[in-house]
């Protein structure tokens, strides 16, 4: 379990048992923050970076950019699991590179 992980796991256990926080299993690495105390949201939810999703999809799985993506949208960007489930954030500063097989070339998510 990543450091990460356990940090989201002491911090879930601080809320009210009524409280549901879902995490993506596998993509720890990709948590850059957490929302709560918004009153836009009913229930704390983690904040995920689009980009490291994929990074790890390409560099974990050993899929290709564009397997990485499809799986992105068809299993991840268009997941509805109640109060609690995860946001997912953009950053254009970080690009994804893509596998060995193809040039080193950063492209950013389109």
């Amino acid at each position: 379990m990543s450091e990460m992980r356990e940090a989201i796991d002491e911090w879930v256990d601080t809320l009210n048992s009524d409280e549901d926080v879902i995490v993506l299993d596998g993509l720890d690495d990709a948590i850059v923050g957490i929302v709560s105390g918004d009153r836009s949201f009913e229930s704390p939810r983690l904040v995920y970076n689009i980009q490291k999703i994929i990074q790890t999809l390409i560099s974990r799985d050993e899929m290709s950019y564009e397997e990485a993506v499809e799986f992105y949208e068809f299993n991840i960007a268009c997941l509805y699991a109640g109060k609690g489930t995860p946001l997912l954030m953009e950053d254009p500063t970080f690009g994804v590179n893509e596998p060995a097989q193809q040039s080193q070339v950063t492209e950013p998510l389109a």
